[in-house]
């Protein structure tokens, strides 16, 4: 029988992509690639092919999420919200780092995007061994949706919207999206959602905040209202949990009954 260990092992060297710390006076960019030279770590080429590589394994990493999404989506009794919320902390990571221009900020978002990597790894290998799930089979999800990006890639920029300076209200649009989708599902099989409500339409009322801060590109001011969104968040997330559990209870109830 396949142990949690063991499949943590599959699926990590399915999904995890290191995300190394260049020393800053070691490379520069020329030509789109990285080679040797002796800049300050803040000069503009040092910034420019940090972004660039990070946020081409930005893209790839993304892809591979999907794939297990929808993998896992499939799975008799699979749930996909909380590889949902790593994906999206994740992102929010990664979509902040156009607006960056600091060697150390961006190794900080990187060094970030890599925990949440290896979270979506565990969380991904305890999903299968709970639901039946088998790497194999996920790895042609994950492939479908890596072959979906390099088509993409070769036809439109739309596939490097992680490049572009608003990919952070991109992702917070994604995310309201996402919770409304949540809050109607629950709302449909009779869970009481007002607190959650509550919570998300103060998310909601951030936006306006975090497209002025974006404008200004200042880091502390970004960091600051991504500090603050992600405090929300936390606080969604765990209202939807209590809620989750409450539908379990609900509905174990009323199977009972039904016996």
């Amino acid at each position: 029988m396949r142990t949690i260990a063991f499949l943590a092992l599959c699926v990590s060297a399915v999904l995890l992509v290191s995300v190394f710390v260049f020393p800053a006076d070691a490379y520069t960019a020329n030509n789109g690639q990285l080679s040797q030279g002796k800049l300050s770590e803040n000069s503009p080429e040092i910034i420019q092919a940090l972004k660039t590589h990070t946020i081409s394994l930005a893209e790839s990493q993304e892809a591979r999420m999907n794939g297990v999404i929808r993998y896992i989506d499939c799975l008799d009794g699979g749930s996909v919200m909380e590889l949902g919320w790593i994906r999206e902390d994740y992102l929010t990571a990664a979509s902040s780092i156009p607006l960056m221009e600091t060697s150390a900020e961006i190794n900080a978002a990187r060094q970030d995007m890599q925990v949440k990597s290896v979270l979506f790894s565990d969380e991904t290998a305890n999903q299968i061994v709970r639901f039946g799930g088998d790497p194999d089979a996920m790895k042609a999800f994950i492939n479908d949706s890596m072959q979906a990006l390099d088509a993409s890639s070769a036809k439109a920029d739309t596939a490097h919207w992680l490049r572009l300076s608003d990919a952070r209200l991109t992702v917070f649009d994604r995310s309201a999206n996402d919770r409304n989708a949540t809050l109607a599902a629950l709302s449909e099989q009779g869970v009481d959602t007002a607190k959650a409500q509550e919570i998300s339409n103060q998310i909601n009322a951030e936006r306006q905040e975090l497209r002025l801060v974006l404008g200004h590109r200042g880091d502390e001011t970004i960091k600051s209202e991504n500090s603050r969104i992600k405090m929300l968040n936390l606080q969604f997330r765990s209202t939807i949990r209590e809620c989750v559990a409450r539908l379990a209870i609900q509905n174990q109830i009323a199977e009972t009954n039904r016996r």
